[in-house]
């Protein structure tokens, strides 16, 4: 059987890196990105079954990332959950609009794993 494939998308690299551990025990396999640029790319080139994206980052915010992916045909069924620690932000409010889920920051690492797996499964 195929592991399933999630693109995490975040410019905090230590978080990034403590979701990727946990997934990777679970039997997920994952890439990392460290912008919405950078993550557009990977998920063009991946092909993963999901994606975890934060909302604000430098480079390409989650916004514009998110809506590029949804208007690009190689992508816009990918699932995304977004996680964000500014909901109450334009950015916040715009990501859910292109978003399958929303996470708030500081979130628990179980309720992320469920939602990983409601809609990957």
């Amino acid at each position: 059987m195929q592991k399933k494939k999630v693109l995490i998308v975040d410019d905090e690299i230590e978080l990034s890196e403590v979701i990727l551990y946990r997934l990777e025990a679970l039997g997920y396999d994952v890439q990392l990105a460290e912008n919405g640029r950078v993550g557009v790319d990977k998920a063009i080139q991946y092909s993963p079954d999901l994606i975890l994206l934060d909302a604000l980052m430098p480079v390409m915010n989650g916004y514009e990332a998110s809506l590029q992916l949804k208007e690009d045909k190689r992508t816009q069924n990918i699932p995304v959950i977004l996680f964000t620690a500014a909901l109450d932000t334009s950015i916040g409010r715009k990501c859910l609009k292109y978003s399958d889920d929303l996470l708030v920051k500081p979130y628990d690492t179980q309720e992320l794993v469920q939602k990983i797996e409601q809609l990957v499964n």
